[in-house]
């Protein structure tokens, strides 16, 4: 480092900038701290720019963004400066005409506004220090600005402390501006040439700085109320069941809808303790009594009205400021209401292999072959008749595969409107079309990012979203409708169809190219028909899973009408017989005039038919005649009409029983 650049009569007037002077001399021949006088901060920063290499008599490294970005980044501080700038304004009213420059620094290091006087603005420019220069210590050195973002404390930095040379002729008081949780919001700085270097400067921004920060605590704090209250109010208007409010267990707020539940009007509930007048099964006294203790999903009938509603009660406890409870918000979700939006919106797969009932070869092999195709990321086609089980295999392929902790999202082909499928699949921007959400809706394909989607019925799309889907499959990219970012997705497809998709292709109606593009792997799911072996082995699960009063057994003739009826509706039919039996059935055995009347009139058909080609039944049968018309009280009409006989059959049937019957 040359000598000639310190002058002693320059520095004369001020031994403390002539001290820093010769330190930072020392220190960038030696790359030692040899006084005192560097402050401990100042040293640690000298130490970090040599070792990142900076070259102390160059300000070419500092970074400037362009007109553009600074726009950018003003547009992203906005909210701030409308809090800053009236004290920014103030504070250079104090220094005015005094050669200071006032800067905002956001916490990225840059100069985003600066305030002062027309002569220290085209000094400042000459150096680098307007709006978009960088201020960080790894681009400009050492300064106020980078040590107060580094050690989150307001500094001052006076002429050579500044370890990038240009910059010695400034004096720099910064202060930053730190949020709740202490990370630095932006930076006030105060700049000045380094003969104006006063103390009191520091302590000016720092109480500038300080009163920022308690401006956007109290703004902060008034906010949060006001969003805690719009959200409380939010809620219990949008809870349908009832929503109340509580503090140290009595009501303060409660919403129409839950005083309706309770048969009481409005000025007689608020007030009162809620365990006096919300009358729950169980007592919501236990949900209320714990402190700071959240309930989740419990489930409650409220007694109110002279009637019973089921609910789930979800009770979570308002906290004050000092983190004690102030109160809890108790909302009642109609279990109803619950059921009926899960049946609209299907994004999980709850069936494992281990749910696929059955021991025939059938099902043993459609089994194998989807296991085996869900280890490997590959399109699946699921064929089968209605009630076979598609989705079933199509959610056990999802949890079974590496893909079963992203999402399940089954699409109904049959069931949405064309003109709601294509927003359904591929979403929406705001504003492109009557009614769209302003906001935007993303479609299916985003929603089951990483996942599976399954396309039930997928025989049933239209020509022209099956060309949209095949886009989507060839390309892995998804654009909204009304507008034009491609959005890249990666989902697994599985395809069902109750029909065969080549019979839809010969006729015109399913392209070849898509069922090319999904048939990687062809599963299909027998009709229960093909295995009646499996029958008793569902309608014991289907039994098991019943309550205990709904639990029963089944007839031995019950079970063979059972398992010889063909099924047309497969399992789905199979499981509705079995719950209309278990409620029509007088006792703990079903039998078959109990099962529908499509089952037990085939039976009783095939039974008579048998009885009148082979002797040795017709004891069998007439055994059975005697049994329907116990059952119902020796009305012959009523027994034939469930045979689907004539009376004058069942008459023979039971004089060869033995026994008197007038006809």
């Amino acid at each position: 480092m040359d000598d000639h650049l310190l002058n002693p009569y320059f520095f004369a007037y001020n031994p403390e900038l002539l001290a820093f002077e010769n330190a930072w001399v020392h220190f960038m021949k030696s790359g030692k701290i040899k006084s005192a006088v560097v402050k401990k901060p100042i040293a640690d920063s000298w130490k970090r720019c040599r070792a990142l290499g900076l070259d102390p008599m160059s300000n070419k490294a500092i970074p400037l963004l362009g007109e553009d970005r600074v726009a950018e980044k003003l547009r992203e501080n906005a909210e701030i400066l409308k809090t800053v700038m009236p004290y920014m304004d103030s504070l250079y009213e104090i220094v005015k005409d005094s050669g200071f420059i006032i800067h905002y620094v956001d916490a990225d290091g840059f100069i985003l506004k600066s305030v002062g006087d027309r002569d220290t603005m085209e000094i400042a420019e000459k150096t680098l220090s307007f709006p978009g220069a960088n201020r960080l210590e790894a681009t400009a050195g050492t300064n106020s600005i980078s040590l107060a973002i580094i050690t989150k404390e307001p500094i001052q930095v006076a002429g050579a402390e500044h370890y990038v040379h240009v910059f010695h002729r400034w004096t720099c008081s910064s202060a930053p501006v730190l949020s709740d949780t202490g990370e630095v919001i932006c930076v006030i700085s105060v700049a000045g040439r380094y003969e104006m270097i006063h103390r009191h400067t520091l302590g000016m921004v720092s109480s500038v700085a300080k009163a920022i920060e308690n401006e956007i605590r109290i703004r902060n704090i008034n906010a949060q109320l006001v969003e805690n209250n719009n959200r409380l109010q939010t809620t219990m208007e949008m809870v349908l069941e009832g929503a109340v409010y509580t503090s140290d267990g009595k009501i303060i707020q409660i919403n129409r809808r839950m005083c309706g539940l309770m048969g009481d009007a409005l000025e007689n509930i608020i007030g009162r303790n809620a365990t006096e007048v919300i009358i729950t099964t169980p007592d919501i006294g236990r949900f209320l009594g714990n402190a700071t203790r959240a309930y989740e999903n419990e489930e409650v009938i409220i007694h109110g009205g002279g009637q019973n509603y089921g609910c789930f009660l979800d009770v979570r406890p308002v906290m004050g400021e000092s983190g004690n409870e102030i109160g809890k918000v108790v909302i009642f979700k109609s279990i109803h209401e619950i059921k009926a939006l899960a049946g609209k919106i299907k994004n999980r797969a709850k069936y494992n292999f281990s749910d696929i009932i059955g021991e025939s070869k059938a099902i043993r092999e459609s089994k194998a072959l989807a296991l085996k195709a869900a280890e490997h990321n590959i399109r699946i086609v699921l064929e089968g008749e209605s009630g076979t089980g598609k989705e079933m295999f199509a959610q056990a392929i999802h949890n079974r595969s590496a893909r079963k902790d992203y999402p399940f999202v089954a699409v109904d082909c049959g069931a949405l409107p064309i003109e709601l499928l294509e927003s359904e699949l591929f979403g929406y921007e705001s504003g492109a079309f009557t009614g769209a959400k302003k906001e935007g809706k993303p479609g299916v394909f985003e929603l089951a990012d990483g996942g599976t989607i399954f396309f039930d019925e997928i025989g049933n799309m239209p020509s022209e979203m099956q060309q949209k889907l095949l886009r989507v499959l060839q390309e892995s990219v998804v654009t909204r409708i009304g507008g034009t970012k491609q959005i890249p997705v990666d989902v697994r497809v599985i395809a069902a169809a109750n029909v065969k998709l080549e019979d839809l292709i010969a006729e015109g109606l399913f392209r070849h190219d898509l069922y090319y593009r999904l048939n990687v792997a062809h599963i299909r799911t027998p009709a229960l028909r093909e295995r009646r072996e499996d029958i008793p082995l569902l309608i014991e699960a289907f039994l098991s899973r019943m309550s205990p009063a709904k639990r029963k057994r089944v007839d031995k003739r019950a079970m063979a009408a059972l398992t010889s009826y063909d099924w047309p509706g497969n399992i789905r039919q199979l499981q509705n017989a079995i719950e209309y039996a278990a409620i029509m059935c007088k006792n703990d055995t079903v039998f078959v005039e109990d099962l529908p009347l499509e089952l037990h009139k085939g039976q009783a058909l095939r039974m008579i038919g048998d009885a009148e080609r082979q002797p040795n039944l017709r004891q069998a049968m007439g055994e059975y005649v005697r049994h329907v018309v116990d059952a119902n009280k020796d009305n012959i009409s009523h027994a034939a009409k469930i045979l689907n006989v004539s009376r004058s059959t069942v008459y023979k049937f039971l004089r060869e029983e033995g026994g008197e019957y007038d006809t």
